[in-house]
């Protein structure tokens, strides 16, 4: 009897032998380290066809008597493509369509509610914090989503901050989308 050979998927299927479908994957980003991890990982295990959509969810400052709130919408839209040009620059495979959405909203419902095959975002607990491995956003969807669902672990040694390079400026307000 001869050693089974290792299985290879065919091009154009999915290991069960069905024909691929291209998957929309979301990505909830904030600008931090463990919104980038949960980037990178998107990208890197999306197939050719299929789609990654940044989500960016941001609520107004409504608190804040100096600036006008329109400027809240600026730099919300201006966030979400410093976003997608760092994404861009991280795609391996141009197969691979990249999009942007940003959304006006609490992040955790807004990536609740989202109609996509495969959700995606960083876990940006901070460390030390006794029995908490997951940041708000990423343990309400544990708990809450109803499809796929991979949290990222922010990449080790790293603080679950600010990523490098963040869009300058005021940050929206509100809670992050990442994790």
């Amino acid at each position: 009897m001869s050693a089974p050979s290792a299985f290879q998927v065919p091009d154009g299927m999915d290991a069960i032998g069905a024909p691929f479908t291209s998957e929309v994957i979301a990505v909830g980003v904030d600008g931090s380290v463990a919104s980038r991890a949960a980037v990178r990982w998107a990208l890197g295990h999306a197939r050719p066809g299929d789609t990654v959509e940044l989500v960016h969810a941001w609520k107004p400052s409504a608190s804040d008597p100096v600036n006008d709130p329109a400027d809240d919408d600026t730099l919300a839209l201006r966030f979400g493509a410093h976003e997608l040009a760092h994404a861009r620059a991280l795609r391996r495979d141009p197969a691979v369509e990249l999009r942007v959405a940003v959304i006006e909203g609490d992040p955790k419902e807004c990536l609740c509610g989202l109609g996509v095959d495969l959700l995606v975002v960083g876990a940006s607990a901070r460390p030390g914090v006794a029995g908490h491995r997951l940041g708000s956003v990423s343990g309400y969807l544990a708990r809450h989503v109803i499809r796929p669902l991979v949290i990222v672990p922010c990449p080790t040694g790293r603080a679950p901050g600010r990523a490098p390079g963040r869009a300058p400026g005021r940050a929206p307000a509100g809670p992050s989308a990442g994790g």
